[in-house]
């Protein structure tokens, strides 16, 4: 197959609805669909535990100003990274790559204060996947 006819089909393929994927599937965009709980998108929430040095983070990372305050939660909760904590992902329902790239800067930087940033994600989670793909330590939690 000719470079440009593969780069065609992939396009019509990534432009694809679910719908058109797979026969009597509607696509996920209508509120059909999401009114079934598909693709459902919940807030990014972070709360600090003092007690266990825990930050827990709920929700997802959709945008810019989510993703800066989960580093700004990680930075508050750890003294700047100067603090070891721990950062639950368990309950994270979206963790793109440019929230991996931040914890690998936050992990970095803690290291270097002679701190720790652990990672923590329930087996199987989205946020467990992701982590263990990109090579990152995350401990896996029940």
């Amino acid at each position: 197959m000719e470079e440009s006819a593969r780069a065609s089909t992939w396009l019509g393929f990534c432009s694809m609805t679910d719908s058109e994927n797979r026969p009597g599937v509607p696509d996920a965009s209508t509120p059909d669909a999401r009114a079934r709980g598909r693709r459902q998108e919940r807030p990014l929430v972070t709360e600090y535990d003092e007690r266990s040095a825990t930050l827990s983070v709920t929700g997802g990372v959709f945008d810019d100003i989510e993703l800066e305050d989960l580093q700004a939660a990680v930075v508050d909760s750890s003294d700047g990274l100067t603090r070891t904590v721990t950062v639950d992902l368990s309950d994270t329902d979206f963790f793109p790559s440019r929230a991996v790239g931040a914890m690998v800067a936050a992990m970095r930087r803690a290291s270097a204060n002679d701190a720790t940033l652990r990672i923590v994600a329930s087996a199987g989670s989205l946020a467990h996947r992701v982590l263990s793909v990109s090579g990152l330590p995350v401990v896996t939690r029940g």
